[in-house]
């Protein structure tokens, strides 16, 4: 089994941005996803750079997992190649998707929260508020799900590996599981941010531990 040995460091790397997200979360986009609409745009008005940086951060974290999941296809058994091209499939779907979230939470939302600070309307508002609903479709449900359930295959097919400690995948199986079941129940989450800070909390150490099995698997057939 051939993998580059610089993958596993740049996904590594990559828990920075996951670290330097759980600040955004709780210091920025907590007031930009939640209260009052009138309050969520004035904030994104006043404080707008700060509002891009947060969103475009988690763009490198979601591009970071989407990297994760690449390297599982390329690291895996290949007995079960159709099942892991299926969740890579699943997984590019759940990336483009929140690729076009953010995108629009970066260019359009700061645009439209501009305009209704200078020429404030019910029209705008409404308008606004039908972006909020698409956009809390895709982050509350369609972009978790996809990420869960490409997660949850990648996972059955490490406990078929015996290269994956039993932990590693039941760690594994605890992350995916918990995403799938929280996205269908995303709704009913009082605390959304807490839920994402700990969702990413059990990402960041899920992803050193793959890194360094896979390390080792190649270390032992050199």
């Amino acid at each position: 089994m051939v993998t580059k040995g610089w993958m596993a460091w740049v996904l590594k790397g990559a828990t920075v941005f996951h670290v330097f997200t759980l600040f955004c979360i709780f210091f920025v986009l907590i007031k930009v996803t939640s209260g009052p609409i009138v309050h969520r745009l004035t904030y994104i008005y006043n404080n707008k750079y700060w509002v891009v940086l947060s969103w475009s951060t988690m763009i490198l974290s979601l591009v970071s997992v989407m990297l994760m999941f690449t390297y599982l296809l390329k690291v895996l058994d290949t007995t079960y190649r159709i099942w892991l091209h299926c969740a890579w499939f699943i997984s590019m779907i759940g990336t483009v998707a929140a690729f076009i979230f953010h995108l629009i939470q970066v260019m359009i939302i700061p645009t439209l929260s501009e305009l209704f600070f200078y020429a404030p309307s019910t029209d705008l508002i409404k308008h606004i508020l039908d972006w909020d609903r698409i956009l809390m479709n895709l982050s509350e449900l369609f972009i978790p799900l996809c990420f869960s359930i490409a997660g949850l295959i990648f996972t059955f097919v490490m406990f078929y590996d015996r290269g994956f400690t039993i932990s590693l995948c039941w760690w594994s199986l605890g992350l995916w599981g918990f995403l799938f079941i929280s996205s269908i129940n995303f709704s009913w989450i009082k605390y959304k941010e807490l839920f994402v800070s700990v969702i990413i909390l059990l990402y960041i150490p899920w992803t050193w531990n793959v890194s360094n099995t896979v390390k080792s698997r190649e270390k032992k057939d050199k």
